[in-house]
């Protein structure tokens, strides 16, 4: 089923959309597609047959097809492809959308799937926080709860900033990425490949920006800009961050326009991280590949081709999560199989695991507490 979904996605792509899979353990014959397009009903259409041609060419043991076509002006439509097995019918539901289409995470539907069925694969992760080492936790999150105007909660050594003053776990918001300052030894002692963009929304609300952080303590910095339209500045100890002029893409993702992440291949980093969490790849280009929650809304995930390779671990690194009910550690076993490798990062024995992606970048896999 995973080489029929990959062809099955190909087949997407070809018709002009887009589309996220979900497949089953314990279900080889099944899974679930969320396909976003440009327009409904025609494409729509077009996409079902074409959908049912790869049903019928492909995969060659499939039985039967049955195609309902989305009424003038509705948004959804729906395919369903079933194929007999020994068990009895699985099947195929494939969600079609448009490409605004604004409805929360689908469900998943489960038609004759066992108890022990358990949905993997593709794109089970959800990045939850931006975690940031620091000599002082507590510093660093009030500047960064003053900076974003958001709160700081402090349940132990750690200092969580977000939205709210508590990240509720184990289900955080689903959208909104926070950012976690967790307590170091070791100073910075080179510039970060992790930053973060902030968003304005005018000339004069970035110089407002600009100036309120700089009363809150931090620093303009020279990293080789030169003449740009944003300003970079540090935080208390040194970690660099952008101010960016206003601009429409950024129009609804909060305080926070992006994560930024230096790389050598943009395109290598779209494949890994594509795959390895749940938001769907807006841009994929020789220079920049860019992602965001699939639910819209919040900030970029973006990879920006950097000149130099990773030298040291990372101060900045995003956490992953699993969805409730996910097994983290078939999560972790599934990084692995996309690239991903286990770090040691002087953890110890914690509760969560740390990895690194193919281009040495950091990264965390929570467990839910």
């Amino acid at each position: 089923m995973l080489d029929d979904s990959r062809r099955f996605a190909e087949a997407v792509s070809a018709a002009g959309g887009d589309v996220r899979l979900d497949v089953y353990e314990g279900m080889p014959h099944a899974f679930h597609a969320t396909v976003l397009l440009p327009d409904l009903p025609p494409v729509a259409v077009t996409l079902m047959r074409r959908i049912a041609e790869w049903a019928d060419g492909t995969a060659t043991t499939w039985t039967s097809s049955s195609v309902r076509e989305p009424p003038l002006g509705r948004a959804v439509a729906v395919l369903l492809v079933t194929r007999a097995t020994v068990a009895g019918h699985e099947r195929v539901r494939v969600r079609l959308a448009r490409r605004d289409d604004t409805e929360p995470r689908p469900r998943l539907y489960r038609h004759a799937v066992t108890e022990r069925a358990r949905r993997v694969a593709c794109m089970a992760l959800r990045p939850v926080q931006v975690n940031i080492k620091a000599l002082d936790p507590s510093a660093v999150g009030r500047f960064w709860a003053e900076a974003l105007d958001w709160k700081a909660y402090s349940p132990g050594v750690t200092t969580y900033v977000g939205p709210s003053d508590d990240p509720v776990w184990p289900d955080p918001d689903p959208v909104a990425v926070g950012i976690n300052v967790v307590p170091v030894p070791e100073p910075k002692t080179t510039k970060n490949r992790t930053h973060l963009d902030l968003a304005t929304t005018s000339a004069a609300h970035q110089a407002e920006v600009v100036a309120r952080l700089k009363a809150l303590g931090a620093t303009p910095a020279d990293i080789g800009q030169g003449d740009v339209p944003w300003t970079v500045l540090t935080d208390p100890e040194g970690n660099e961050f952008c101010v960016l002029e206003s601009r429409e893409v950024y129009r609804d993702t909060g305080p926070i326009a992006a994560v930024v992440v230096d790389c050598v291949d943009p395109r290598a980093m779209a494949r890994f991280w594509g795959e390895a969490i749940d938001w769907t790849l807006h841009e994929v280009t020789d220079d920049q590949a860019t992602l965001r929650s699939a639910k819209g809304g919040g900030l970029y995930l973006e990879f920006l081709r950097s000149p130099g390779a990773k030298t040291v671990p990372d101060r900045v690194h995003l956490d992953l999560l699993p969805y409730p009910g996910d097994d983290r550690a078939a999560e972790v076993a599934r990084l692995r199989a996309l690239g991903a490798v286990d770090v040691d990062l002087g953890q110890g024995d914690v509760p969560w695991t740390c990895m690194a992606d193919p281009e040495g970048h950091e990264f965390c896999v929570l467990a839910p507490s």
